[in-house]
């Protein structure tokens, strides 16, 4: 039982955790990428990075 209570309140703190990050391609995200060093980026933050915050048509 102390399992399973311990294992849920990770589970809650890692959800909310992952709530508070902005969303991917919003302002927010690129200014925090740009503040972000560039050797810290997954392939998949520079590809959306690319395209959401470089060529981005606004």
């Amino acid at each position: 039982m102390k399992k399973v209570l311990v294992i849920l309140m990770l589970s809650s703190a890692l959800l909310a955790l992952a709530g508070c990050s902005p969303a991917v391609g919003s302002s927010k995200w690129c200014k925090a990428m740009e503040a972000k060093p560039q050797s810290e980026w997954s392939i998949n933050d520079g590809e959306a990075y690319i395209e959401h915050c470089f060529l981005a048509d606004d």
